[in-house]
């Protein structure tokens, strides 16, 4: 254990996270809770969101790590969403599940560059839509690993439930 704490913070030294300083004060793109951001070819990716029942399709990038931002899309082609998943591999972003008010999702979407998207597929059949789930690309052959989540609004608000299942995919997404 004491080699493996060792090694972690040779990696990734404890005051990354200790220390923070505000990159920007008033972003151009509206408040919003759960996005989610990515990183694509050294640039910052901002997707989607919502602001109370105000979901967002809207596609921001900072090739400056934060500070000033443009706005790639005002509306992608995918459906305004909320707490979906993100990850990128070999120079794509991956989107997939998350909802917008009382749809559930189970699509999945990439693209190289933030601009244009490709669904790659609608309805992933395997596994039932689905938001706040957990999301990892295995680097070495970039198998996709989807695990839990929520199939719908949580109690008090819904009676939605909570996954605890676990999905792998080696053709992205499909």
């Amino acid at each position: 254990m004491q080699l493996l704490l060792v090694t972690l913070i040779a990696i990734c030294p404890l005051t990354y996270a200790s220390t923070w300083r505000q990159l920007s004060s008033n972003a151009p793109w509206s408040g919003r809770s759960d996005p989610q951001l990515v990183e694509l070819h050294g640039k910052r990716i901002l997707l989607g969101g919502h602001e109370n029942r105000n979901y967002y399709n809207d596609v921001w990038e900072s090739a400056d790590g934060g500070r000033l931002w443009r706005q790639l899309l005002l509306s992608a082609p995918l459906a305004p969403h909320s707490y979906r998943m993100a990850k990128c591999q070999n120079g794509h972003v991956f989107l997939m599940g998350g909802h917008n008010a009382g749809t559930w999702f189970n699509d999945v979407w990439s693209s190289e560059d933030g601009l244009s998207w490709e669904q790659i597929t609608s309805n992933a059949e395997s596994w039932q839509p689905r938001a706040a789930a957990a999301l990892q690309i295995r680097g070495a052959d970039g198998q996709m690993f989807l695990m839990g989540g929520s199939t719908s609004f949580l109690k008090p608000i819904g009676n939605g439930t909570v996954l605890n299942d676990v999905w792998a995919s080696r053709d992205a997404g499909k």
